[in-house]
């Protein structure tokens, strides 16, 4: 058997296998100094497959959240880390948040591939909150891929 009518199927079985993806944003509202702060749990994304994040370049220091909230300063960004779990236990990424930082031309989505996110027991920690002023938020793009469409 030639290896050509492997590839042909093969390429067939993943247009088959593709899913679209979607996009939507989680803003993190920080409304006080302990450090540690719970994405919103309204379960939109939970569940779904996240393949990219990316967190708007606030350089200016004059971004604004969907609430209408100041955008915390990059070098809250840059002091912050994510964790995302599964559950309670299965943690699945802890990552410096920085990462997902937009850079001067660079605006694409960073890749992760986070299946099952269950954004009520995801989190940012702040390592050094004299980054951010109370009522600043963080908000986070999203891509992801909703594995029962």
């Amino acid at each position: 058997m030639s290896p050509a009518p492997f590839f042909s199927k093969y390429k067939v079985a993943m247009l088959f296998e593709m899913k679209q993806t979607r996009f939507a944003s989680q803003e993190i509202q920080l409304v006080n100094t302990n450090g540690k702060y719970t994405f919103p749990n309204d379960n939109f994304l939970n569940g779904k497959t996240v393949v990219g994040m990316w967190i708007q370049d606030n350089s200016s220091d004059d971004g604004k959240a969907p609430s209408g909230a100041d955008l915390v300063p990059n070098p809250c960004i840059r002091a912050s880390i994510l964790t995302v779990r599964r559950d309670a236990d299965a943690k699945i990424l802890d990552f410096p948040l920085s990462y997902f930082l937009e850079s001067t031309g660079d605006r694409s989505p960073r890749r992760v591939h986070i299946d099952g996110f269950n954004p009520g027991t995801s989190f940012v920690t702040i390592l050094d909150t004299t980054t951010f002023a109370v009522n600043e938020s963080i908000v986070i793009g999203v891509e992801y891929i909703d594995p029962h469409e």
